[in-house]
């Protein structure tokens, strides 16, 4: 019988550490540095138009606490190194299913911190956590084919592809292929 997942992010024990990171809660004091990672066209390029600066605020107030772990809402970690309060990034993750313990997880990065392995630590911080701690059973994330870096990414946390959603989305005035990237979590390595 599966554990239940816990109603409230109390679970999570944040902010979250990995050797060189800290992953926290989305903060209204983190503003300018939350629109300027959410509003760059590299960070947008393959998922959605730059956000405005009123549309970030939507979005840091929908991803704050408190934390129910509902299906489909997403929840986001602002992403620092750890010495350093500046965010380079973001971490996501929304329960697809909580009956069925799935959940899809997701990043964005400063192109400042590109190259660097930052995006790769924090979502194994990420995983690392939720993974036990909801009692997970399975992770998926959608990536579009020409990402292909993202795509790495994906594949070095142990992902593999599963299969494609053909013009799934409408970005940019264009219809956009989906690769599925799936993992199971009895197989995830940390």
């Amino acid at each position: 019988m599966p554990i239940p997942i816990p109603e409230d992010c109390s679970a999570l024990d944040l902010p979250l550490r990995t050797e060189r990171l800290e992953l926290m809660p989305l903060s209204r004091e983190k503003f300018e540095e939350i629109y300027e990672l959410c509003a760059h066209p590299d960070t947008c390029r393959y998922i959605r138009p730059a956000m405005t600066r009123e549309q970030v605020g939507e979005h840091i107030d929908t991803r704050q606490r408190p934390w129910f772990f509902e299906d489909g809402k997403w929840y986001s970690l602002a992403v620092c190194e750890i010495g350093h309060s500046r965010v380079i990034g973001e971490v996501v993750f929304r329960m697809e299913s909580r009956a069925d313990r799935r959940a899809e997880i997701g990043y964005r990065f400063h192109p400042n911190a590109w190259g660097r392995g930052y995006a790769l630590e924090a979502m194994r911080g990420l995983c690392d956590t939720i993974v036990p701690k909801l009692d997970l059973h399975k992770l998926v994330a959608y990536c579009v084919p020409e990402n292909a870096a993202s795509i790495r990414l994906l594949e070095k946390l142990g992902m593999q592809r599963e299969g494609l959603l053909r013009e799934h989305d409408f970005v940019f005035g264009k219809w956009k292929d989906r690769g599925v990237y799936g993992l199971l979590c009895r197989d995830y390595d940390k």
